[in-house]
Formats: structure tokens, sequence, C-alpha cells
């Protein structure tokens, strides 16, 4: 058996995909991995072959030619290689080769949803994609989803799973403390890529220069924050660019708190389970989270949360200090490591039904 991982993005950005990759090496499955490059940076993998198609990442134009051009080189390979099983990552990807799978690949392929179409953004429209989003859902063998509050928003679809971010090639241990509180600065991580400015440049304001906490922004993007933070005469930060995704834990291991403030606009932000939030749970420390968002709900179930209503004011600075000094760190880690055994087990469970959908046919 022969299989393709198929995606828009680079490597380092599809971390998640180890879900198929562990499984793939535990039971000696060959995949090639076809992707975009937009950094034109070769990334190491244990794919037997890595196709990349190289292509700008910037304009508007450069990014509708890039799309053309990676969906013409995916399809060749894709038809020469014949491949038992086609990975489809991300729901972007799954758009722009709906029609392709649905002919080539029917009940050969699965799609993977990490986030909703937002409705406000013209490009990522739901009413001009969702209609070839359904169509790739309606015809793969299965769909799995990073968020279970996703299915509400998707086409009525009888195979989702939903599957934890769980990744544990980079996610850290959990932090050991020899006293309570009396952390100073405080040190706030932002890590990924670098999105949702206003909510960034309006921490920025209320914790500018308080020299209780130090800002820490590492990800693609950190430049324009730099910039802000800089006009604004903004001390208490740091900024990484881009990084090498064997670095991950030794940033994750300088938080004391992850940032993950993502306005609840729509329905993406609003039932979203993002990466940071594992990361936060496996650390066993607080995440800023705002309310009316599963993220709060789920990071409260853990006793991680310290909720943002909105509010970005000068007291919000003393809210966090007094909050963080209480934080019960042996409550937060019995919740947590709760909360991860049953993410384990639901990749138990996705493994299982694998082994039914794709070992049947390998054999």
């Amino acid at each position: 058996m022969k299989v393709c991982i198929l995606s828009l993005v680079e490597m380092k950005h599809m971390v998640m995909s180890s879900i198929y990759t562990d499984y793939f090496h535990r039971n000696g499955i060959q995949y090639d991995i076809v992707y975009l490059d937009r950094y034109n940076l070769e990334e190491n993998s244990k794919a037997q072959t890595i196709y990349r198609c190289i292509c700008s990442k910037y304009g508007f134009w450069s990014k509708i030619y890039g799309y053309i051009k990676f969906k013409l080189y995916a399809q060749q390979i894709l038809q020469k290689n014949k491949y038992d099983f086609v990975v489809v990552w991300n729901e972007y990807t799954s758009v722009l080769f709906s029609h392709y799978l649905v002919k080539h690949y029917h009940q050969k392929y699965s799609v993977n949803i990490r986030d909703l179409f937002n409705e406000k953004s013209i490009i990522r429209n739901p009413k001009i994609l969702n209609p070839l989003l359904k169509q790739a859902i309606k015809n793969s063998l299965f769909v799995t989803v990073s968020s279970g509050k996703y299915i509400d928003y998707l086409p009525k679809y009888n195979n989702y799973h939903f599957i934890h971010s769980i990744n544990s090639e980079i996610l850290p241990k959990a932090k050991l403390y020899s006293v309570q509180g009396n952390i100073k600065p405080i040190k706030i991580l932002y890590i990924g890529k670098i999105g949702y400015l206003n909510e960034v440049k309006r921490l920025i304001d209320c914790l500018k220069n308080d020299d209780r906490f130090l800002m820490k922004f590492v990800g693609i993007g950190s430049e324009i924050v730099k910039t802000y933070a800089d006009d604004c005469g903004c001390k208490n930060v740091e900024f990484v660019g881009s990084f090498e995704r064997q670095k991950t834990l030794e940033y994750l291991n300088e938080a004391d708190i992850i940032y993950n403030l993502y306005n609840p606009t729509n329905a993406c932000e609003r039932t979203a389970l993002s990466n940071k939030l594992y990361y936060a749970v496996c650390l066993n420390v607080p995440i800023l989270v705002f309310k009316n968002t599963y993220m709060y709900e789920i990071a409260e179930e853990c006793g991680i949360a310290f909720a943002v209503d909105g509010r970005f004011d000068n007291s919000l600075g003393n809210e966090l200090y007094r909050w963080f000094e209480q934080f019960d760190r042996k409550s937060a880690q019995k919740k947590c490591e709760s909360f991860l055994t049953k993410a384990k087990e639901s990749k138990i469970i996705f493994y299982n039904y694998l082994d039914n959908k794709l070992l049947k046919e390998k054999k």
C-alpha cells in the first residue's frame, strides 16, 4: 500500500499530520508528501519521497498563480503514482482538488478540516467555498476535524472523526515549580504564525512596560508586531521570526502563560481548538482565551483559563497578575492529566478505525 499526503501548506504548518505519519510508520505503510512551498525551504521528513512545488507567497495574484501551478503539479503526481489512499490536508486543499479527487480518488481519500472558512473574508467565504468542500466531504472515505464543534457548521455527513491535536514529538512535559507564584517577569508566549493583530496590539497597550510581564512573540509575522512595539515605546517584549519546528519545545518551555486571544466574531474562532490549548494543557500553564469560545470551555475544564471578556484596559495587568499568583497548579495538573488521558484514548479509537479501513486493503 502506498499513501500520499497532499497539502497547500508547508510541513512546518502541518505538524498534526503526525496523526497519520505515526500510524504509517507503525504499520510499515510507505507515504509521499506533496505540498506547496511558499518559503523555498527544504524540510526533513521520514516520507519516502517529498514533492514540493515552489512558489512565491507574496501578493494576491502570486497566490492565485501558485495555487494553479500547484494543482497542475500535484495532479500529475497523483495520476502518475496512482496512490492507494490520499490524505488531503486542510479544507483549502480539499476545495482546490475537489473535482479531481471525486473523479479519480472516489472513497480513496480523507478530508482533514483544521479550520472553518471565515464569513467575513471575500476569498475565503463559506458561501463560495462550501459547495466544493461539501463535494469533497461527501465522496471521501472519512473526515477528521480538529474541533468537535466544527461538525455543527459542516455539511451533514455520517463519518466525522474528532481528533485531538496531540503530537508527542513537539508537546512539552509538564512544568515543575518549586514555589507557588513569585515568578517575575511572567512570560506570556505567542508561538506560531502571528495573526489577529488587533488583539495583539491591544494586549501590548495594556501591558506596555509593566515589568511584571514579558511578552514574547515567536513565529512568522512577529516583524509586524515588533514595528508596532517599537513605535509605541514598548520595552517588555521579545521577538523571534520564523523558526525550525525542532525548536518548538525550547520556546514552549520558557512559557509561564500561553497566548490564545482570537476575537470570537465568527464561527471559526468561537469553535476552534488550537494547538496552543494542547501546549498549555501539557505544560499545566494558564492560557489567555476569550469568553464565549470552545477554547475557554475546555481550558476552564482543565483549570487553566484566564478569560478575557473583551476588556483591554489598564486593569487587565493587575487582574492577570493577581490571578496568576493564586493559580492552583496541583489542581490544574490533575485536570489536565485527565483531559489528556481522554484525548489519547480517542486517538487509539481512531487508529482502530484505520486498521479496519486501511490495513485490510494493504493485506
